[in-house]
C-alpha cells in the first residue's frame, strides 16, 4: 500500500495498483483509507473524482468514440475489461488505462473536460453510469447497485425524511447484505441513486425535502439518497416538471450535460435529452438562474422560455401551458415542425415512428392531442390537420407526405 499520496494527480492514481484495486474491488478499509486521503487534503478531491470517473466509465459501459484514430485503443480497452485482474493482466491493464487517459485529455472527448470542475461529482457519476441496454420497465437503481424494476401503470416514488423509499405507498424493504457490491465512488459522501424511465413510461419522484418531479418518457434522474447540508443537487437527462420545495439555506441545482439551473423554490419544466441538440427551461412561477461553466447565461421570470442550442441562447415570453401540458396527459403545440411532433410522440408512447425528414420538415402544425388515447387515434387526429399518412408494420409506424 502506498503511504504517501500527497498531491497525486488523476494520471498517477490510474497508474497505481492499490488505487485501481480499491476502486474496482472496494472494501470498508479501502473506502475509509481513500476518504481520509481526501478529507485530510492529501489528495485533491477533483483529481480523485476524475480518476474514479474514468475507471467507472470503462467498467460500466462501452464508450463510442468518433475519432477513428482512437478505435484501436478502445478495442483494446474493451478486450481488457473482459479479462480478470490477474497478476499477468495488470501491467497491460495499467498501460492501456494510462495511454487512453492521455488520449482522452488530449482529444477532449468527453464533455466533462469542458465543464467547470467545481462541485462536479454528480455530473461525473451521471455520465459514467448510463444504462447499457434499453429497458421496458421503470428502473430504480440504488447506491448498492440493486436494481428495482417497476411495471405498474402508475408509478410514484417517495423518499421520506428518514431516507426510506416508498413505491406506490408501499415501503421498500431494502436488502441488507454485506456481500452486496459496495458503491465504487468512495470520494462521494452521499450515495447516489438513479431513476430510469424508459420510452412509453412516466413516473413521479418525491424527495425527502418535499420537492416533486414528474419525469417524462425516455428520461433519467441521478440524485443523492440524502441532500447535502448546503445545497440540493440532481442531474437530469430527459424531461421533467419540477415543484421545488423552498429552502433559502439550500439552493436546488438541476444539472444537465450543458447547463445548470439554480433555484431556491419554484416550478418549472426542463427538457434536456442528451441525444437532442436543444435544451429548454419553461418557468411557471418563481425565478431561476441558468449557468454554464461558471457563467450566468440568464435569469428567468414567470412565463419565460429559455432555449439553448449550439451555444446560442433564446429567451421569450410565451404561453407556458403548452410546455407543461404533458403532465396532465395533453400535448399542446403551436406552429411546431412535424418531425419534432413525431419524435415527441415516439418517445412518449415508446413506439418507433419513421419518416423522411426532408419530405415533411416544412410542415408546421398547431393543435392539442389527448395523450391518454392510443397512438393510432392520436395519429388519426394529426392526419386530419396535416398532409400526411401513416402505415404500421410490426409495431413500427411509417409517416409520409400525402399529396393534396
Amino acid at each position: 500500500m502506498k503511504t504517501n499520496y500527497t498531491n497525486y494527480k488523476a494520471e498517477q492514481l490510474l497508474e497505481d495498483d492499490f488505487f485501481i484495486n480499491s476502486i474496482l474491488h472496494p472494501t470498508e478499509e479501502t473506502e475509509l483509507f481513500w476518504e481520509i486521503q481526501v478529507t485530510d487534503g492529501i489528495i485533491d478531491k477533483e483529481e480523485m473524482m476524475t480518476a474514479i470517473y474514468f475507471l467507472r466509465s470503462m467498467q460500466v459501459r462501452k464508450r463510442k468514440m468518433s475519432p477513428s484514430e482512437l478505435s484501436e485503443v478502445w478495442e483494446r480497452i474493451e478486450n481488457t475489461n473482459r479479462m480478470s485482474m490477474s497478476h499477468k493482466a495488470k501491467p497491460l491493464y495499467k498501460l492501456i488505462i494510462a495511454a487512453s487517459f492521455a488520449l482522452l485529455i488530449a482529444s477532449s472527448i468527453f464533455y466533462v473536460w469542458e465543464r467547470d470542475k467545481e462541485n462536479n461529482e454528480l455530473f461525473m457519476i451521471a455520465q459514467s453510469t448510463k444504462p447499457d441496454s434499453v429497458v421496458s420497465d421503470v428502473q430504480l437503481v440504488l447506491a448498492n447497485n440493486e436494481y428495482i424494476s417497476i411495471n405498474n401503470k402508475k408509478i410514484d416514488i417517495q423518499y421520506d425524511q428518514k431516507g426510506n423509499i416508498h413505491i406506490n405507498d408501499k415501503k421498500l424493504e431494502q436488502e441488507n447484505n454485506a456481500n452486496l457490491q459496495k458503491e465504487q465512488d468512495v470520494a462521494l459522501l452521499h450515495k447516489i441513486n438513479q431513476l430510469i424511465v424508459p420510452k412509453g413510461k412516466r413516473s413521479t419522484l418525491t424527495f425527502s425535502d418535499g420537492t416533486v418531479l414528474w419525469v417524462n418518457s425516455g428520461s433519467r434522474v441521478v440524485y443523492p439518497e440524502q441532500f447535502k447540508a448546503k445545497q440540493r443537487e440532481i442531474y437530469i437527462d430527459g424531461e421533467a416538471y419540477l415543484q421545488v420545495s423552498p429552502d433559502k439555506s439550500r439552493p436546488f441545482i438541476v444539472k444537465t450535460n450543458k447547463i445548470d439551473i439554480k433555484v431556491l423554490g419554484t416550478t418549472f419544466n426542463i427538457t434536456a435529452y442528451e441525444e437532442d441538440d436543444r435544451q429548454a427551461v419553461a418557468l411557471v412561477e418563481g425565478s431561476v438562474e441558468i449557468i454554464s461553466d461558471k457563467k450566468k447565461l440568464a435569469a428567468l421570470t414567470p412565463n419565460d422560455l429559455f432555449q439553448y442550442k449550439n451555444g446560442q441562447i433564446n429567451i421569450e415570453q410565451t404561453d407556458i401551458s403548452q410546455y407543461i401540458s404533458w403532465v396532465e396527459g395533453w400535448y399542446i403545440f403551436e406552429s411546431e415542425q412535424l418531425p419534432s411532433i413525431l419524435d415527441r410522440l415516439s418517445r412518449y408512447y415508446g413506439k418507433e415512428i419513421k419518416y423522411h425528414k426532408k419530405e415533411i420538415e416544412m410542415i408546421r402544425c398547431s393543435g392539442k392531442l389527448d395523450l391518454k388515447d392510443d397512438l393510432n387515434k392520436v395519429l388519426d387526429a394529426l392526419i386530419n390537420t396535416a398532409p400526411i399518412r401513416y402505415a404500421t408494420d410490426k409495431d413500427v409506424y411509417s409517416v409520409s407526405y400525402r399529396q393534396e
